[in-house]
């Protein structure tokens, strides 16, 4: 089944938007499970008086990062949609590999330039290896992705309607955990989302999407049924008072990438799958800003300089009581966003001057003849 969702040059500008606001969302969750410094595990404790304004901005906050939680999701969801009707090439993952390889490098000298008291001199190495490194969790994943993903293309395109039915039911019955113990969660795997598997299970929905998209009336309404998620949702969060701090005691039910998200990233992206930009000059925009925010999370998610933007700079949490605190997350998530943006871009053109994406396709296509001869020698002995 032919998708409908096209326009120039492969491009699909709902889903370049989309992905536009999904790197905004990743800043906004950063901001909020780094700056708040709230433990993954949910164990972490906002030591602030408990007053009503404290209150509102915890309600505010925890709704932010409920919409936020579906950003990683929806990158994935958008390469599962793409890569169904493309063909395997070794140039997407030297790209990946070697743009996570140059920021990593270039943000450690510049630390060591800026802080040879700090002695990040022995970091060089580690960051030259980011699939070692401690950070950059989302490109290791990814890259392991992009390497089975032609087995998942496979298994995408032999499936008949029925038969993808029933892979994502079981799918969510195995790999989703929107309850304590619903019903496999915790015990496969998946690391509340953040792992392989559960990257394999959001490229299968996605390719499923292209294959049979979700009908109008289901897109239309997504951001409808969106919001009352998040309303029940929001109303579920087990937050209280005890002794003057605030223990939100965050679920991993319901922030987890594997949870409720899930669904969540789907409607939107459905929404987004039909949505066409009238304005040439936005359409423009939004392709020319789309392949640029893959650096804003190399970039602002390092582990030198997440150390360094939220928590060495500024005591964020201490502001929480102030009523501006949630204009102060947006502005300073969408300063973080813009400003990553703008270096990004210089590094691209830099890129493009030296001559490097050049090389790395002509070294792509060579490791592409490569395995096509392999696989045509493999043929011929079987």
């Amino acid at each position: 089944m032919e998708s409908p969702y096209k326009y120039g040059n492969g491009r699909h500008e709902g889903l370049d938007l989309l992905r536009i606001l999904a790197m905004l969302m990743i800043v906004f969750w950063h901001f909020y499970m780094h700056a708040l410094q709230r433990d993954l595990d949910g164990t972490g404790v906002y030591t602030f008086a408990s007053t009503a304004v404290s209150l509102a901005n915890y309600a505010v906050t925890e709704w932010l990062a409920l919409l936020c939680s579906i950003c990683v999701n929806v990158y994935v969801l958008i390469t599962g949609y793409f890569l169904l009707e493309k063909p395997f090439r070794f140039g997407r993952i030297l790209r990946v590999w070697f743009q996570a390889l140059f920021t990593g490098a270039v943000i450690v000298l510049l630390f060591c330039l800026l802080q040879p008291e700090q002695h990040h001199f022995g970091e060089i190495l580690s960051s030259l290896n980011p699939f070692r490194y401690g950070g950059y969790w989302f490109v290791k994943c990814y890259v392991r992705l992009l390497l089975v993903s032609p087995l998942l293309v496979f298994v995408a395109h032999r499936l008949s309607y029925k038969g993808y039915v029933v892979v994502l039911l079981l799918m969510v019955l195995t790999g989703t955990t929107v309850a304590a113990d619903f019903p496999f969660g915790y015990r496969f795997p998946f690391r509340s989302g953040f792992s392989l598997p559960w990257f394999c299970y959001l490229f299968l929905t996605g390719c499923y999407l292209r294959r049979f998209p979700l009908p109008n009336w289901a897109s239309r309404f997504s951001v409808f049924f969106a919001v009352l998620t998040f309303t029940a949702a929001a109303w579920c969060l087990p937050g209280c008072f005890h002794g003057g701090t605030l223990s939100p005691a965050v679920s991993l039910q319901v922030f987890a990438y594997n949870g409720v998200s899930y669904f969540l990233s789907v409607l939107f992206f459905g929404c987004f799958a039909q949505l066409q930009l009238s304005s040439a000059r936005l359409k423009g925009m939004v392709a020319a800003v789309g392949p640029l925010t893959f650096g804003v999370y190399l970039l602002h998610d390092h582990e030198l300089v997440r150390q360094w933007l939220w928590y060495d700079g500024v005591a964020w949490q201490q502001m929480f009581g102030n009523p501006w605190f949630p204009m102060l997350m947006i502005s300073v998530s969408t300063g973080v966003f813009v400003l990553c943006l703008g270096a990004d871009y210089c590094r691209r053109q830099a890129f493009a001057y030296v001559g490097i994406d050049r090389l790395l396709a002509r070294l792509g296509g060579f490791f592409d003849r490569l395995l096509s001869r392999l696989v045509r020698q493999f043929g011929k002995l079987s």
